[in-house]
């Protein structure tokens, strides 16, 4: 279901929008723009709220070193777990749902004890 609206807008702005050849679609999208943004924890596979991302952005920006839930060491989150080898990305895929982080020398240790 769509709805016609109707807004106020200056000369100029109108005869930008009347040279589109899809102001709906243009308008559409400058909305969505102004009201999502790529998450930026995910490096833009979800969505957030603008002011989600615009609050997040510089705390994940100044704070990339993520502490090890075992050992402690710290290592920077990558901007892009994709990717990252196989091993490292299924442990930053881990954390990134809401699992502990482990860094890549506590979790090969782990991968080398006999399952029990």
């Amino acid at each position: 279901m769509t709805k016609v609206i109707a807004i106020r807008i200056e000369d100029e702005l109108a005869d930008l929008l009347n040279a589109l050849t899809n102001k709906s679609e243009f308008i559409r999208a400058a909305i969505l723009a102004q009201c999502v943004a790529k998450c930026p924890l995910c490096a833009g596979r979800g969505t957030v709220s603008s002011e989600i991302a615009d609050m997040f952005e510089p705390i994940l920006r100044d704070n990339r070193l993520i502490a090890c839930a075992k050992c402690g060491v710290r290592e920077e989150l990558p901007p892009d777990p994709d990717i990252l080898p196989d091993a490292d990305r299924v442990r930053w895929k881990q954390f990134l749902r809401g699992g502990d982080f482990v860094c890549s020398q506590c979790a090969a240790s782990a991968a080398e004890l006999p399952p029990g």
